[in-house]
């Protein structure tokens, strides 16, 4: 059965997002994406505003997974007439909302490719939700709402589009992320983008995932929300809410270091206490390593541990939030 309608027939609702772009998606706030952006005129994830101010003119991205284009438009928009967005969304429809928000936005440096990606050229199914961001390659026979769609490999499309110096490569395909990194090996070997690619999938973290990454030479870092900085991931101690990493090549890390945008490990601070330690934390002056290192002084500091009262595990919850410890973060909320 096909999930599939004419471009032409979808009824629109233009939603006004942080960065000035509009966003075309479907008029029902019981699916997630119009939603959330008519609550937050923004996408719900701390990555994209690390990025929006991170990438710059002259941007080449390829955001894989696309959906509806939050990250798209945003790229688009940071990288101007001199950069280039290449957004691939296998689903028809999905992908012609998108084509309207191009349009809308009268944006000339987005190309839209409507391809799934995995480890082989061919053809497959897609199976199709009601919430797009639920669409997967499908390779039984169920029941439900798919469509046909045409499979690339990154390779392929690199050689196509001449996919040199790019400078982020988003990677969200619901279950297939491994296969495409194995379709994709010469273009990871040969280039040397910041790339982010969703872990969880379904009810499950993907570590896997993070090992594929390291094996094609990317280190894997995650996103300090609080700091707006980029930190070594630690797979052992990998937050069940979490679902994006960073990962990128031993120079691109050099030059966000330099930018003051990732910190290596954290080197030893004065002990004191929680305020000092977060107030330092805060201190741009500080260079990257530091401010990671005193942020999470601040929520080891004993003093406050201690504390059982609403200040003391409130203190430490909002800590918790600003390192990416969102499961640590609900925990103490509750109790």
């Amino acid at each position: 059965m096909s999930g599939s309608s004419s471009p032409a027939d979808l009824p629109v609702m233009g939603v006004r997002v942080a960065g000035g772009m509009t966003v075309a998606v479907p008029p029902r706030i019981d699916l997630l994406t119009p939603y959330v952006l008519l609550e937050q005129e923004d996408w719900f994830e701390d990555e994209i505003g690390f990025l929006r101010k991170r990438l710059g003119a002259g941007t080449r991205a390829i955001d894989i997974g696309a959906n509806y284009g939050l990250y798209s438009l945003m790229l688009a928009g940071v990288a101007g007439e001199a950069g280039r967005v290449w957004a691939i969304e296998p689903a028809s429809q999905t992908a012609a909302y998108l084509r309207k928000s191009v349009e809308v936005n009268v944006l000339a440096n987005i190309t839209v490719i409507q391809k799934a990606l995995s480890n082989r050229p061919g053809t497959a199914r897609l199976s199709t939700e009601a919430n797009s961001e639920l669409n997967s390659l499908t390779r039984s026979e169920a029941g439900g709402e798919s469509e046909a769609v045409e499979i690339a490999t990154l390779d392929a499309l690199a050689e196509e589009f001449d996919w040199t110096r790019i400078d982020f490569l988003k990677l969200d395909a619901e279950g297939e992320e491994e296969r495409i990194i194995e379709g994709g090996a010469r273009f990871l070997r040969e280039d040397n983008p910041l790339a982010m690619f969703e872990i969880r999938h379904v009810d499950r973290l993907n570590l896997q995932l993070v090992d594929r990454f390291r094996a094609a030479g990317y280190d894997p870092f995650l996103l300090v929300p609080g700091l707006d900085l980029l930190a070594p991931f630690d797979s052992g101690a990998a937050d069940s809410y979490r679902l994006n990493v960073f990962a990128c090549k031993a120079e691109r890390a050099k030059v966000l270091e330099r930018e003051g945008a990732l910190a290596r490990e954290s080197p030893g601070v004065a002990k004191t206490d929680a305020i000092a330690h977060y107030r330092a934390a805060h201190d741009t002056t500080n260079p990257a390593d530091l401010r990671y290192a005193h942020l999470k002084a601040a929520f080891a500091d004993s003093g406050l541990e201690s504390r059982t009262d609403g200040y003391g595990l409130g203190s430490r919850a909002r800590i918790a939030r600003e390192l990416g410890q969102r499961e640590q973060a609900v925990n103490l909320l509750n109790a």
